[in-house]
C-alpha cells in the first residue's frame, strides 16, 4: 500500500474503538502518538532509495492493543 492511499485519521478512529486486538507498524507520526501513546517498539532502519541511489534512515514503530490479558514480549 502507499501511505497516501490511507485515511489515517479514520484508521485511528477505527482502532481506538476496536473490540479486537491489533498491531500497527508505521513511521513515527504525531497522530499515532497522540492517539496511542509512545510505540511499544521502535528501531532505526536503513532504506535504500533506488531513484537517487542513496540510503535514507527511518524509524519504524510498532503500536499494539490487546483485548486479552496476555502480554507481548519482543
Amino acid at each position: 500500500y502507499h501511505s497516501a492511499d490511507v485515511d489515517h485519521e479514520e484508521m485511528v478512529d477505527l482502532l481506538l474503538s476496536a473490540k479486537f486486538s491489533w498491531a500497527l507498524s508505521e513511521y513515527p507520526d504525531p497522530l499515532y502518538t497522540e492517539a496511542f501513546g509512545l510505540p511499544m517498539w521502535q528501531q532505526e532502519r536503513s532504506c535504500a532509495m533506488s531513484i537517487n541511489r542513496t540510503t535514507d534512515r527511518r524509524t519504524e514503530c510498532l503500536w499494539l492493543r490487546s483485548t486479552t490479558q496476555e502480554t507481548c514480549v519482543l
